[in-house]
């Protein structure tokens, strides 16, 4: 006998679960300038100084100014980026060689066989075209946590504007630590993550340049470094110094995503 209509249920109804209910994301808009420093200023650098030090130099970035080199690293230190002047030396010879014109940035020889050489290789003439270097110690503020804050939730549109992507992490170590603080372990990090993240969702989406010394510069293709990709290397299963940063973050990956969506749509 058929059951009557007004018994029937739907089907699976006791198993169907709640929707989620997912933390609000912060909107996609730059929140805090993009400020940068023109490269004739950082070659005549002796050290990196914080943001409020540098501030006299930097300059707002805009369209049509000059491209922009975005540097991803991890720091060797807990209070001081580059102690030493590791850092800042071999970013000096990379912006050299780039004014020079005269040398194309080749691809990994995985990434090459992934993607194809022509794929992954960063022109010499694309390189000559920057003119302008974003590094978060310079380009963030350092001292005022309200103006950190956007200036994090802005990274996205920082690193859609760059036109080019580098990750400057050599063989060294955090002198506090004894911590490596090579590409593998820039890959274990989760601001670097991030980074690598929001460089893959961007509708400019860049070559990732390894450069570990003067001597070895490589393009890794836009996904990440071979075996930690971003979609392998998830933001919330990385390192953080500071626990609380995992969720800070994710509500950023959040915003991330969504714009990407509706992007795609």
């Amino acid at each position: 006998m058929a059951m009557a209509k007004e018994e029937r249920k739907p089907l699976m109804a006791s198993v169907v679960a709640p929707p989620q209910v997912l933390p609000a994301a912060p909107q996609l808009e730059r929140q805090f300038p993009m400020f940068v420093l023109p490269f004739d200023d950082l070659l005549a650098l002796e050290s990196f100084a914080p943001h409020e030090e540098m501030r006299p130099q930097l300059v707002e970035w805009k369209a049509g100014m000059g491209d922009v080199l975005f540097v991803s690293h991890t720091w060797l230190g807990s209070s001081h980026p580059d102690p030493h002047g590791l850092k800042l030396h071999l970013v000096q010879h990379l912006v050299k060689r780039m004014r020079q014109k005269k040398r194309h940035v080749e691809g990994h020889f995985v990434a090459q066989a992934w993607y194809g050489s022509k794929r992954v290789r960063v022109t010499a003439s694309a390189m000559h075209r920057c003119k302008y270097l974003w590094f978060d110690y310079l380009s963030v503020p350092q001292r005022d946590p309200d103006a950190q804050a956007k200036a994090i939730q802005s990274i996205f549109s920082y690193v859609n504007d760059a036109a080019l992507f580098v990750v400057v992490a050599g063989p060294w170590k955090n002198l506090e630590t004894d911590q490596w603080r090579d590409c593998r372990q820039w890959m274990r990090r989760g601001w670097c993550r991030l980074e690598m993240l929001a460089n893959a969702l961007s509708p400019r989406v860049k070559q990732v340049v390894l450069a570990e010394s003067a001597a070895s510069i490589t393009s890794h293709g836009p996904s990440g470094l071979f075996g930690q990709q971003w979609f392998t290397s998830p933001v919330g299963l990385a390192d953080f110094s500071v626990e609380r940063d995992r969720e800070t973050l994710g509500r950023v990956v959040l915003a991330m995503l969504e714009s990407r969506k509706a992007l795609a749509l």
